[in-house]
Protein backbone atom coordinates (compact mmCIF):
# COMPACT_ATOMS: atom_id res chain seq x y z
CA UNK A 1 0.00 0.00 0.00
CA UNK A 2 1.09 3.42 -1.02
CA UNK A 3 1.60 5.77 1.92
CA UNK A 4 -1.09 8.44 2.43
CA UNK A 5 1.03 11.62 2.44
CA UNK A 6 -0.39 13.99 5.02
CA UNK A 7 -0.71 18.51 4.98
CA UNK A 8 -0.15 20.81 7.77
CA UNK A 9 -3.50 21.97 6.82
CA UNK A 10 -5.03 18.55 8.25
CA UNK A 11 -2.94 18.20 11.27
CA UNK A 12 -1.73 21.00 13.69
CA UNK A 13 -1.04 19.23 17.06
CA UNK A 14 0.37 15.97 18.00
CA UNK A 15 -0.63 14.39 21.93
CA UNK A 16 2.34 12.21 23.25
CA UNK A 17 2.77 10.46 26.40
CA UNK A 18 5.06 11.64 29.12
CA UNK A 19 8.40 9.82 28.65
CA UNK A 20 11.60 9.89 30.45
CA UNK A 21 13.13 12.27 28.28
CA UNK A 22 12.07 12.15 24.81
CA UNK A 23 12.47 9.91 22.42
CA UNK A 24 13.13 11.37 18.94
CA UNK A 25 10.21 10.82 17.65
CA UNK A 26 8.36 12.59 20.29
CA UNK A 27 10.71 15.88 19.59
CA UNK A 28 9.90 15.48 16.41
CA UNK A 29 6.68 16.12 17.08
CA UNK A 30 6.84 18.97 19.34
CA UNK A 31 9.34 20.29 17.00
CA UNK A 32 7.30 19.96 13.65
CA UNK A 33 3.63 20.99 15.85
CA UNK A 34 4.07 24.00 18.24
CA UNK A 35 0.45 22.88 19.29
CA UNK A 36 1.52 19.68 20.68
CA UNK A 37 0.09 18.09 24.38
CA UNK A 38 1.75 15.95 26.69
CA UNK A 39 -1.04 13.27 28.00
CA UNK A 40 -1.38 14.44 31.91
CA UNK A 41 -4.59 12.04 32.24
CA UNK A 42 -4.53 8.33 31.27
CA UNK A 43 -4.00 5.43 32.97
CA UNK A 44 0.02 4.32 33.58
CA UNK A 45 1.43 1.60 31.12
CA UNK A 46 3.67 -0.72 32.10
CA UNK A 47 7.45 -1.09 29.68
CA UNK A 48 6.93 2.34 27.58
CA UNK A 49 8.79 5.37 27.43
CA UNK A 50 7.04 7.03 30.32
CA UNK A 51 9.79 5.35 32.48
CA UNK A 52 12.46 4.55 29.89
CA UNK A 53 14.59 5.55 27.69
CA UNK A 54 16.68 4.41 25.02
CA UNK A 55 20.91 5.34 24.75
CA UNK A 56 23.10 4.41 22.09
CA UNK A 57 26.22 3.01 23.89
CA UNK A 58 29.69 0.92 22.40
CA UNK A 59 27.45 -2.19 22.79
CA UNK A 60 24.23 -1.24 21.13
CA UNK A 61 21.35 0.18 22.41
CA UNK A 62 21.15 1.06 26.21
CA UNK A 63 17.98 0.58 27.62
CA UNK A 64 17.27 2.71 31.14
CA UNK A 65 14.44 2.72 33.56
CA UNK A 66 13.37 5.07 36.16
CA UNK A 67 11.95 2.45 38.95
CA UNK A 68 8.33 3.20 40.16
CA UNK A 69 6.21 2.75 43.17
CA UNK A 70 3.78 -0.46 41.31
CA UNK A 71 0.32 -0.05 41.93
CA UNK A 72 -2.60 -1.50 39.88
CA UNK A 73 -4.44 0.71 37.50
CA UNK A 74 -2.74 4.21 38.57
CA UNK A 75 -2.62 7.03 36.97
CA UNK A 76 0.09 8.45 35.49
CA UNK A 77 -0.38 11.48 37.89
CA UNK A 78 0.08 9.28 40.84
CA UNK A 79 3.03 6.98 39.51
CA UNK A 80 5.35 8.17 42.55
CA UNK A 81 9.49 7.32 41.96
CA UNK A 82 11.05 4.57 44.24
CA UNK A 83 14.30 5.51 45.31
CA UNK A 84 14.91 1.67 46.93
CA UNK A 85 18.44 1.41 44.68
CA UNK A 86 20.43 3.97 43.71
CA UNK A 87 19.13 3.97 39.78
CA UNK A 88 20.02 8.29 39.79
CA UNK A 89 24.09 7.55 40.32
CA UNK A 90 23.63 4.26 37.84
CA UNK A 91 22.13 6.25 34.89
CA UNK A 92 24.56 8.89 35.29
CA UNK A 93 27.02 7.50 35.57
CA UNK A 94 25.94 5.23 32.20
CA UNK A 95 24.85 9.04 30.53
CA UNK A 96 28.54 9.90 30.85
CA UNK A 97 29.74 6.54 29.99
CA UNK A 98 28.01 7.22 26.26
CA UNK A 99 28.37 10.63 25.94
CA UNK A 100 31.35 11.77 27.00
CA UNK A 101 33.44 12.52 24.12
CA UNK A 102 30.14 14.14 22.39
CA UNK A 103 30.98 17.12 20.92
CA UNK A 104 28.42 19.33 23.32
CA UNK A 105 28.24 16.96 26.31
CA UNK A 106 30.63 19.96 28.24
CA UNK A 107 28.45 22.32 27.62
CA UNK A 108 24.76 20.08 28.94
CA UNK A 109 25.53 17.78 30.84
CA UNK A 110 25.74 19.24 34.30
CA UNK A 111 22.00 20.67 33.90
CA UNK A 112 20.56 16.94 32.69
CA UNK A 113 22.31 15.31 35.57
CA UNK A 114 21.03 18.27 38.40
CA UNK A 115 17.81 17.48 36.82
CA UNK A 116 18.14 13.28 37.35
CA UNK A 117 19.60 13.80 40.42
CA UNK A 118 16.83 15.56 42.04
CA UNK A 119 14.20 14.12 44.53
CA UNK A 120 11.01 13.87 42.56
CA UNK A 121 7.56 12.61 44.07
CA UNK A 122 5.82 11.64 41.34
CA UNK A 123 7.33 10.66 37.64
CA UNK A 124 5.62 13.12 36.10
CA UNK A 125 7.13 15.82 37.20
CA UNK A 126 10.84 14.17 36.69
CA UNK A 127 9.84 13.78 32.95
CA UNK A 128 8.15 17.16 32.68
CA UNK A 129 11.50 19.00 33.87
CA UNK A 130 13.13 16.67 31.69
CA UNK A 131 11.44 17.62 28.59
CA UNK A 132 11.26 21.57 29.01
CA UNK A 133 15.04 21.64 29.77
CA UNK A 134 15.74 19.62 26.93
CA UNK A 135 13.59 21.67 24.66
CA UNK A 136 15.08 24.80 26.09
CA UNK A 137 18.48 23.70 25.32
CA UNK A 138 17.71 22.82 21.58
CA UNK A 139 15.74 26.23 21.26
CA UNK A 140 12.54 24.36 20.66
CA UNK A 141 9.30 25.67 22.57
CA UNK A 142 7.89 22.97 24.86
CA UNK A 143 4.55 21.71 25.01
CA UNK A 144 1.89 22.35 27.33
CA UNK A 145 -0.13 19.31 29.32
CA UNK A 146 -3.28 18.51 28.28
CA UNK A 147 -5.46 19.61 31.27
CA UNK A 148 -8.44 16.83 30.61
CA UNK A 149 -8.93 13.59 29.23
CA UNK A 150 -10.65 14.00 26.14
CA UNK A 151 -11.54 12.85 22.69
CA UNK A 152 -8.93 13.28 20.19
CA UNK A 153 -9.52 16.03 17.55
CA UNK A 154 -9.35 16.29 13.75
CA UNK A 155 -6.16 18.43 14.15
CA UNK A 156 -4.64 16.23 16.32
CA UNK A 157 -2.13 13.04 15.71
CA UNK A 158 -2.64 10.79 18.64
CA UNK A 159 0.97 9.36 19.15
CA UNK A 160 0.29 8.42 22.93
CA UNK A 161 0.51 4.76 22.42
CA UNK A 162 2.01 4.13 18.55
CA UNK A 163 5.63 4.96 19.90
CA UNK A 164 6.63 2.28 22.79
CA UNK A 165 9.37 0.08 22.89
CA UNK A 166 7.86 -2.94 20.94
CA UNK A 167 6.04 -0.94 18.14
CA UNK A 168 8.57 1.59 16.33
CA UNK A 169 7.42 4.23 14.11
CA UNK A 170 9.84 5.12 11.69
CA UNK A 171 11.78 8.35 11.22
CA UNK A 172 13.43 9.09 8.64
CA UNK A 173 16.35 11.82 9.11
CA UNK A 174 19.87 13.46 7.78
CA UNK A 175 22.67 11.44 8.49
CA UNK A 176 23.11 11.46 11.98
CA UNK A 177 26.67 11.42 13.66
CA UNK A 178 26.42 8.90 16.17
CA UNK A 179 29.41 8.13 18.55
CA UNK A 180 28.94 4.77 17.99
CA UNK A 181 27.33 2.29 15.16
CA UNK A 182 23.50 1.68 15.43
CA UNK A 183 20.74 0.68 13.44
CA UNK A 184 19.32 3.62 11.99
CA UNK A 185 16.08 1.82 11.91
CA UNK A 186 15.61 3.01 15.47
CA UNK A 187 16.34 6.10 15.32
CA UNK A 188 13.36 7.28 16.42
CA UNK A 189 12.90 5.41 20.02
CA UNK A 190 16.88 6.94 20.87
CA UNK A 191 16.48 9.34 23.53
CA UNK A 192 16.64 13.03 23.01
CA UNK A 193 19.54 13.26 25.23
CA UNK A 194 21.85 11.37 22.19
CA UNK A 195 20.47 14.35 20.04
CA UNK A 196 21.04 17.27 22.32
CA UNK A 197 24.88 16.21 23.10
CA UNK A 198 25.88 15.12 19.62
CA UNK A 199 24.12 18.02 17.59
CA UNK A 200 23.59 20.93 20.39
CA UNK A 201 21.86 24.07 18.48
CA UNK A 202 21.85 22.02 15.74
CA UNK A 203 19.43 19.55 16.79
CA UNK A 204 16.49 21.94 15.94
CA UNK A 205 17.41 22.13 12.05
CA UNK A 206 18.40 17.81 12.21
CA UNK A 207 14.19 17.58 13.67
CA UNK A 208 12.92 19.89 11.11
CA UNK A 209 15.01 18.24 8.43
CA UNK A 210 13.61 14.80 9.14
CA UNK A 211 10.44 12.94 8.18
CA UNK A 212 7.92 10.63 10.03
CA UNK A 213 6.25 7.86 8.80
CA UNK A 214 3.72 6.02 10.27
CA UNK A 215 3.05 2.41 9.30
CA UNK A 216 0.36 1.68 11.06
CA UNK A 217 -1.67 4.51 9.54
CA UNK A 218 0.57 4.43 6.62
CA UNK A 219 1.04 8.08 6.63
CA UNK A 220 4.01 10.37 5.79
CA UNK A 221 3.87 13.47 7.73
Amino acid sequence: MEPIIQTDSMIHAGLISSSYTPPLTHLYLINHYPDTRVEMHENYQKQSFRNRMYLISSSGLQLLTVPIVHKQNQLLSDVKISYSEPWQRNHIRTIRTCYSNAPYYIYYFDQIENTITSSFKYLYELNNQLLHTICKLLNIQGPSNTETWGKVQTHQLDFRDKIITEKETKLITPAYPALFPFDPSTIGKISSLDLLFNLGPDGESFLSASKLVDSTEYTLI
